[in-house]
């Protein structure tokens, strides 16, 4: 399929702008309704496995990067009683994610901020989380621009703690972009010098556990 745009590091408003149009389906979808209730059905079963995975981890912080309306945030609070932070640079992720907060009543706060260029006074702060989870979320840039953006989650998270992510290994999108488990294993390696741990989710997405202990070029 012929691609419409080349997103990087550069491009965050079309990224932006990509996110702030599927907003509304993305919510659709986890509720299991509109057109892409069957990718819902996926994304469902994709978080419950991640949940699962993150049950033997320890920590009490969790940093959800590209939180969406916030469904993730507040589950991994609910059930498994982390205090976590969220945050998406899409104003309409945020209200969505933060009206859901309040109805369910979970301790989980909502940055609007985004992660590779947070303000001065964001709240947001390197070393400061145990887990730093992101989901599906990286699939937006290209192969180099998924190397920026992994160093910078890197950088959030506590020595000893673990960047947890689930990633794409096909195209399934037009604005989505998958590697094969070797691309993301070469590429992890690159950036941390440390092997990460790697588990199938489904046909579509790989589990990336990266414990980070050591921060050489980081």
């Amino acid at each position: 399929m012929e691609r419409a745009i080349t997103v990087t590091t550069n491009d965050r408003s079309t990224i932006r702008k990509l996110v702030d149009a599927y907003a509304d389906d993305f919510e659709r979808a986890l509720r299991l309704e509109g057109p892409y209730k069957d990718e819902g059905y996926r994304l469902v079963r994709r978080t419950e496995k991640i949940i699962s995975y993150l049950r033997k981890l320890k920590g009490q912080r969790l940093l959800d990067v590209g939180c969406g309306p916030g469904v993730v945030a507040v589950k991994i609070n609910k059930e498994l009683g982390l205090k976590v932070d969220a945050v998406d640079f899409s104003e309409k992720q945020v209200k969505k994610a933060r009206k859901r907060v309040e109805a369910e009543k979970a301790d989980v706060r909502i940055f609007h901020e985004d992660i590779m260029s947070p303000s001065g006074n964001s709240g947001l702060h390197y070393e400061s989380y145990d887990i730093v989870l992101c989901k599906d979320v990286i699939a937006i840039y290209r192969t180099d621009s998924k190397k920026a953006f992994l160093k910078e989650l890197v950088k959030y998270v506590k020595p000893g703690g673990h960047l947890v992510m689930s990633v794409l290994t096909g195209e399934t999108h037009p604005y989505l972009y998958g590697e094969s488990p070797d691309s993301y294993r070469s590429m992890v390696k690159e950036i941390s010098e440390t092997e990460a741990y790697m588990e199938t989710l489904d046909e579509e997405a790989l589990l990336i556990d990266l414990a980070v202990e050591n921060r050489v070029g980081l």
